[in-house]
């Protein structure tokens, strides 16, 4: 996954979102896909499919089973994806999605692991720290949460998908596991919001630097009306254009500059 600079990822996304408001008065919920064969894959099946129901492999299996998000749609308000991950293909939708879709006010799987580490810091110190001792990748990441400036404390970063493995059996193997369960269990009732309250905090933050996470756990047809077109980071390849012009010549597209039909 590519490193990028999250204040500067979060100066790209507003302004993003903010050109494409400005052109078509639309608040975009978006998917991001990096690679070209799944991004054409969806496009041919007109189908975003939940993993179970297809065959690419998923970046953080294990941490997201823990959390109960494994087998779901991960979707951002704007675009959250393009802009942290440098994702290229990325496909809108319209707000009212909101009202079949679960929706996190922050990042949930991030929000859950982060309290269990603040929990580690102020109540089992040493065990946190056996985790940071455990090889060098994991003590990177520890220090890079302990000292690593930020425009505010409360967001400290833990990234945990750099040590899952490492991460998830400190987790399992903690002498108290039921206080984590009962910690991810908060966590996700204090983020979630339901719908009215889904769209309406969108509206209101939506080019903010907040971070909700939308999941589906069903698959989504980009033949549903709410579907409206697409995002794609710098030049179209030949044979996605192809497919674009045939089978979705309605929808729009975005090229971070201008919105236009395909």
């Amino acid at each position: 996954m590519i490193e990028i600079d999250y204040e500067k990822s979060v100066i790209e996304r507003i302004n993003l979102v903010n050109n494409f408001y400005s052109q078509c008065k639309i608040i975009p919920i978006v998917h991001g896909v990096d690679k070209k064969d799944i991004f054409k894959n969806i496009l041919t099946e007109h189908t975003i499919k939940i993993p179970s129901n297809h065959k690419y492999k998923k970046r953080t299996q294990l941490s997201e089973k823990i959390i109960g998000t494994d087998n779901c749609i991960y979707l951002s308000l704007g675009f959250v994806y393009a802009t942290a991950y440098d994702f290229k293909y990325n496909l809108l939708f319209d707000l009212e999605m909101l009202k079949g879709l679960d929706y996190y006010w922050l990042s949930v799987n991030f929000q859950c692991f982060k309290a269990i580490v603040k929990y580690w810091e102020k109540y089992d110190k040493d065990y946190l720290e056996d985790l940071g001792n455990k090889n060098r990748k994991c003590r990177k990441v520890l220090d890079h949460y302990y000292f690593k400036e930020s425009k505010s404390r409360a967001r400290r970063l833990f990234k945990y998908w750099e040590i899952e493995n490492d991460f998830m059996e400190a987790i399992m193997n903690y002498e108290d596991k039921d206080k984590l369960m009962e910690i991810i269990k908060e966590i996700k009732n204090k983020y979630y919001k339901k719908y009215p309250l889904s769209k309406r905090h969108a509206l209101n933050k939506y080019n903010s630097d907040d971070t909700p996470e939308i999941l589906s756990f069903k698959d989504l047809s980009l033949d549903n009306k709410h579907f409206i077109g697409f995002y794609i980071k710098g030049k179209i390849p030949q044979d996605v254009k192809k497919i674009l012009k045939e089978n979705f010549s309605k929808k729009i597209i975005f090229d971070g500059e201008k919105v236009l039909k395909i």
